[in-house]
Parts: structure tokens; C-alpha cells; sequence
């Protein structure tokens, strides 16, 4: 018998190198393209000229499959825009002050990876102050009970 060509020998140990016999689960996939969407992030809760000298415009790289969700947690990586302090944030179309579902996606509003077909920037809105009846510092609150359980 023959032995097998090096070059075999190396393909097949290559084989045998790459298996995980203590993975539990299959590899991920690969994620789609990443392209980039322009938003728009508004100062306050709502657009108004005064505030139109304050707006940030940002373009942040999203994945192909994103939600707006996905936009948010990306938004709050960056601390000079603001999203992370805020009480809340919402995103409307260009234009208009309708509040989008945050489970909308990307591709949905029309943000697709081919530049041709891509809209405008997103309106990002952010409300900064508490609302009403609410703290603006989060605590801890520690109950004792004292007695005995029946």
C-alpha cells in the first residue's frame, strides 16, 4: 500500500483541527452586509428651528437586518450623541413626527445597502428630562422585616 501525499495528510489534519468536539452548538452565521444610514438626532423631544443649530448628524453602520431596537443599542455605544442619558428615544421618518415601532426595520423604511435607493437621514428624537412623578436618581431601598412568619 501506498501512503497518502502530504498534501493529503495536511488537508485532512486541517479537517480534524477546525472540529470543536465540545461545541454545543452549530457556528454561527455570518451576518449580512453592513452599510450606513444617516440619522438626524434631535436635542429635545421634538424638532423646532430653534433647535435646528443643536442636531447631530450621524451616520451609524448597521447590519442588513436591523430594527430600529438595533439602532438604539448602537446610538448608546457612542456617549456623544446622547442616546444613553436619555429617558427615552424614538424615531420618526424625514419629515414627519409619527413615532415608529422600535421593532420596524431598517430595510423597511427604505435604508437598503444600494446607495441609489436610500432615503433621507432618520429623525431621532430624545426626551432628557424625568418624567413626571418619577425620580431622577435610581437607589437601592433595603426591607427588614422584624418578627416572626406563621
Amino acid at each position: 500500500m501506498k501512503p497518502a501525499p502530504i498534501r493529503t495528510i495536511d488537508k485532512v489534519n486541517n479537517w480534524f483541527r477546525n472540529v470543536n468536539l465540545n461545541s454545543t452548538n452549530p457556528p454561527p452565521t455570518p451576518e449580512g452586509p453592513n452599510f450606513l444610514v444617516p440619522v438626524r438626532i434631535w436635542p429635545g423631544p421634538s424638532a423646532s428651528p430653534v433647535d435646528e443649530s443643536a442636531a447631530m448628524l450621524r451616520t451609524i453602520r448597521v447590519p442588513a437586518k436591523a430594527t430600529l431596537n438595533t439602532l438604539i443599542a448602537l446610538l448608546t455605544v457612542d456617549p456623544s450623541t446622547g442616546v444613553g442619558v436619555s429617558w427615552g428615544v424614538w424615531f420618526c421618518r424625514p419629515g414627519t413626527t409619527v413615532k415608529l415601532s422600535n421593532f420596524t426595520t431598517i430595510a423597511e423604511l427604505g435604508y437598503e445597502p444600494v446607495p441609489s435607493l436610500r432615503g433621507p437621514y432618520l429623525e431621532c428624537f430624545r426626551k432628557m428630562t424625568p418624567p413626571s412623578g418619577s425620580f431622577s436618581t435610581l437607589f437601592d431601598v433595603e426591607v427588614c422585616i422584624v418578627g416572626e412568619l406563621n
